[in-house]
């Protein structure tokens, strides 16, 4: 998950998940949007209520990755109901699906601030506790889909810079790889983190 703040990056982020306009998104209602213009006044709309402050978190992103074969109606079926669950009650939000990687993958934007017009409060801990609400919502669609937080794939906590990628690339091992090792041993041992 990510923030964007303002209304360029917001309608940046619109158009990067509609793929420029070519892919209709759908918003909390259901109503498909599509093309440029149509995502533009959506944005325009939501901007309304964007905070002036250069470090605002006006949007929240949220990428959903499935596995390789995954069926891709069930997968959209699970995020609708996840988004629905998780924000629908005060956050407006959009999301679009998209099969044009190795994984199919879903992107969703929610607006931060809320029906009620308070901006969305979120922890450290919101991110898993979304993995796990998905996870739960892909498996009543058929899905077998885990939950595991980053550390349990070797994944640290950020995304690695271009260096670390090319480290990688020459097969050698960069500080963070060996410190998401490192974290994910001590997890691993730390007894209030195992399963009871």
């Amino acid at each position: 998950s990510s923030h964007n703040t303002g209304q360029g990056r917001v309608r940046a982020r619109l158009r990067y998940i509609s793929r420029q306009g070519t892919l209709a998104i759908e918003t909390d209602e259901g109503i498909a949007v599509a093309g440029l213009d149509d995502i533009d006044r959506l944005v325009d709309d939501w901007a309304a209520d964007f905070s002036p402050r250069a470090n605002s978190r006006d949007t929240l992103s949220l990428v959903v990755s499935l596995p390789a074969g995954t069926d891709q109606t069930a997968a959209v079926a699970a995020a609708r109901e996840f988004l629905a669950e998780a924000f629908k009650n005060n956050h407006e939000y959009v999301f679009a699906a998209h099969d044009d990687t190795d994984h199919f993958h879903i992107h969703a934007v929610v607006k931060a601030r809320g029906r009620d017009g308070k901006p969305m409060r979120s922890s450290r801990r919101d991110p898993q506790l979304w993995r796990q609400a998905f996870a739960e919502k892909a498996r009543a669609e058929g899905i077998e889909l885990d939950a595991s937080p980053r550390y349990a794939r070797g994944i640290g906590r950020r995304t690695p810079s271009k260096a670390v990628f090319e480290i990688r690339r020459r097969d050698e091992m960069p500080a963070v790889d060996r410190q998401a090792a490192t974290e994910a041993v001590r997890r691993a041992r730390d007894r209030k983190d195992r399963p009871s």
